[in-house]
């Protein structure tokens, strides 16, 4: 008789784990903030525009403006990269990440 209760404990504990609804996932990036970036003839950077915003997983352009912090970041890591491969005098773009864990944080990565 003990055995059977304690079996049927386990089994109502282990089907009460099964029904629990799964955790929604949070994407790890919010927008895709995509940066134009023109260089001088010395590979400086003469100029940053935030060309524009996509959502990375409707893949859609969106109306989005970020802080001041971040903006400075983003802009503070992309005159820090090597450029040294890029054409100069022409625009090229680079995508900088933006989360809302860590809204004044610039995630930016390759050139596109």
């Amino acid at each position: 008789m003990y055995k059977l209760f304690l079996s049927l404990l386990f089994l109502s504990l282990l089907s009460g784990c099964t029904t629990t609804p799964e955790t929604p996932k949070k994407p790890l990036l919010t927008y895709g903030l995509i940066y134009g970036i023109t260089l001088d003839a010395k590979y400086k950077v003469i100029n940053i525009r935030l060309a524009r915003v996509q959502d990375p997983y409707k893949k859609q352009e969106v109306e989005f403006s970020p802080s001041r912090e971040y903006i400075d970041n983003a802009e503070r890591q992309l005159k820090a990269r090597d450029y040294s491969e890029a054409q100069t005098g022409i625009e090229f773009f680079v995508l900088c990440g933006y989360a809302d864990v860590r809204p004044n944080t610039a995630l930016c990565g390759g050139e596109l």
